[in-house]
């Protein structure tokens, strides 16, 4: 079984479902996901992404048609897919379970 994945990885990794990303694309579409409650700096979003990196939860990549070399795009591997859907599974097992769905419906969610 493999360990969680930190909220803010999870949600990096559904960002790139989609398709590739750059930095600031991830960024704003972290603060959609998440109903404005993940804004991310720019130091802490690629401490983050370099994180995943080095796990092999994505790759980088040049930007095809941009003027500046140095932006990279993100893109999800297939292990990062895997895991994401993995740490899905999880949290709802989690849901599922009868105290957590007790909890909610006591706050009327």
């Amino acid at each position: 079984m493999t360990p969680p994945l930190r909220p803010v990885d999870l949600l990096v990794l559904l960002t790139l479902e989609q398709g590739a990303r750059h930095g600031y694309g991830i960024r704003q579409d972290l603060l959609g996901i998440s109903d404005g409650a993940v804004a991310l700096d720019a130091g802490n979003l690629y401490r983050c992404l370099n994180r995943l990196q080095r796990q092999g939860l994505l790759e980088r990549e040049a930007a095809g048609n941009d003027d500046d070399p140095r932006r990279r795009n993100y893109r999800l591997t297939e292990h990062g897919r895997d895991q994401a859907r993995s740490e899905l599974r999880r949290l709802e097992r989690l849901l599922a379970n009868r105290a957590a769905r007790a909890l909610l419906a006591e706050a009327g969610g």
